[in-house]
């Protein structure tokens, strides 16, 4: 005797639904991780008055010349800020640009995003960098891409099952 399954719509909403939030809380815990290592959540009113240095609004100036110097450290450096943005490029695909697939979207918002951290930086005394806004959006762009890397590979992967 062979068994009929009901598969009731609702549940799979719910579920759907849960995995959205369970994203959304991800996405909100890395968002205020990477205000705090950035010292962003920590203003006073008193930091605005306790500006070091200059901006550095020359693209990849300091960086060539820096890594003539000590390429070790100048990769790191280039190296971690793309890393550290890449969940950002990639969790903000998964969560909202499923429909809309545009990396342009993506480029931009992260590019607000970093802008805004490097301005609040120099207000709290750190050193505000134009390159950290570029290999940020970078990594942002990169972790997109590979979002859809993957998508496209288990999208492949279920036709052919």
């Amino acid at each position: 005797m062979s068994e009929v399954k009901f598969t009731n719509k609702s549940n799979i909403r719910n579920k759907i639904n849960i995995v959205k939030c369970i994203g959304n809380l991800i996405f909100l815990v890395y968002i205020v991780v990477v205000l705090s290592i950035t010292h962003v959540l920590y203003i006073k009113p008193s930091d605005f008055t306790d500006m070091h240095m200059a901006p550095n609004l020359v693209p990849l100036v300091n960086t060539i010349s820096d890594f003539m110097v000590s390429p070790q450290s100048v990769l790191r450096q280039v190296v971690l800020n793309i890393i550290f943005f890449m969940p950002f490029g990639f969790l903000f695909t998964m969560l909202y640009l499923k429909k809309n697939k545009k990396l342009l979207k993506v480029l931009i918002i992260s590019l607000v995003f970093s802008t805004c951290i490097e301005t609040l930086q120099f207000f709290v005394g750190r050193f505000m960098d134009i390159d950290d806004i570029i290999w940020n959006t970078s990594g942002a762009v990169i972790g997109s891409i590979i979002y859809f890397l993957i998508n496209n590979l288990r999208c492949m992967k279920k036709l052919n099952m």
